[in-house]
C-alpha cells in the first residue's frame, strides 16, 4: 500500500479545551484528536468522506476501544499524532493511534475496533462495498490492548450513580452522544479525589446502543478486581455502553 495510507501524522499543540482542572490532556480530549486524525486519514489518504459513505450506504461505527496513558500530555505542549489501520479481520477493522510528545515519548495509544455498517439494511458489512476504495491489504497492527474486563464480578452489585442526558454540546452530527463525551460520563463518576492524583493507565469502552440528543440513561458502576466498571441503561432497560477504568 502507499505509504500515506499505511500511516497518517499531524502534529498539534494541546489547548486548554483539550485539558482538566491540572491541564492535562482528558481521555475524553485524547478521543477527540483520534477521531479528528482518523476522519483526516479516511478522507486524504484514500479519498472516502462522508459524502462517499452515504453514496455507497455505508457508516463507521464505534464498537470499542481501549486508551493506555503512559505520561500526562499538558497544555501547550506540542504533540505528533500517528494513526494506522489495519487489514479487517472478518467484520472487525481496527485502527492504532499513537500520541508521541516533542521528544519522541510514547504518551497514549489508542487502540479501536470499528465496524462497517450498511445504513439501508441496518446489519454489519463482512466487506467494504465494492468500488468503495477502502482497500487495506497486508497491513498488521502495530499493537493490540488487552482489553479490561468491562462487566462486574456480580451484575447484582451495581450501584446507581446517577442520570446522564445527552445534551446539545455532547452530541455529534448524528444527533447522539459523541463517542468521546462517553469518557467524560464515566470520568465524572470517579470523583475529584481520584483524578486529583492522577488518571486513569487505562480507559476500555464498548459500544452497544446509541443514546440519542434529549434522552437520558441511568449510570451503574461497580468493581471487577483492579477495575472500576461502569453501565449506562437506557430507558428501555437495554445497554448503552459498558466501561472500565484502572489506576
Amino acid at each position: 500500500m502507499p505509504q500515506d495510507k499505511i500511516s497518517w501524522t499531524v502534529s498539534t499543540t494541546v489547548q486548554e479545551t483539550d485539558c482538566d482542572f491540572h491541564r492535562r490532556m482528558t481521555v475524553g480530549g485524547i478521543l477527540d484528536h483520534v477521531s479528528m486524525i482518523s476522519t483526516l486519514h479516511l478522507t486524504e489518504a484514500f479519498g472516502i468522506g462522508e459524502k462517499r459513505l452515504r453514496d455507497f450506504k455505508s457508516v463507521f461505527m464505534l464498537a470499542k476501544l481501549s486508551v493506555m496513558l503512559y505520561e500526562d500530555i499538558y497544555a501547550d505542549e506540542n504533540i505528533t499524532i500517528t494513526t494506522m489501520p489495519a487489514e479487517p479481520v472478518r467484520s472487525v477493522w481496527q485502527r492504532c493511534t499513537v500520541l508521541k510528545k516533542s521528544d519522541g515519548k510514547t504518551a497514549a495509544e489508542v487502540d479501536a475496533r470499528w465496524v462497517l455498517v450498511d445504513t439501508d439494511k441496518r446489519r454489519i458489512l463482512r466487506a467494504a462495498p465494492e468500488g468503495l476504495g477502502l482497500e487495506i491489504v497486508g497491513q498488521q497492527a502495530p499493537f493490540s490492548h488487552e482489553f479490561l474486563p468491562l462487566r462486574p464480578e456480580n451484575k447484582d452489585e451495581l450501584i446507581p450513580l446517577g442520570e446522564e442526558k445527552a445534551t446539545y454540546s455532547m452530541v455529534d452530527k448524528n444527533m447522539h452522544m459523541n463517542h468521546a463525551r462517553y469518557a467524560d460520563v464515566v470520568m465524572d463518576r470517579l470523583g475529584f479525589d481520584r483524578l486529583e492524583a492522577s488518571l486513569p493507565k487505562q480507559f476500555c469502552i464498548s459500544y452497544h446502543k446509541e443514546l440519542p440528543m434529549g434522552e437520558t440513561m441511568q449510570i451503574f458502576g461497580g468493581k471487577n478486581g483492579d477495575a472500576a466498571v461502569f453501565r449506562g441503561i437506557l430507558g428501555d432497560g437495554s445497554c448503552s455502553f459498558d466501561a472500565s477504568v484502572v489506576f
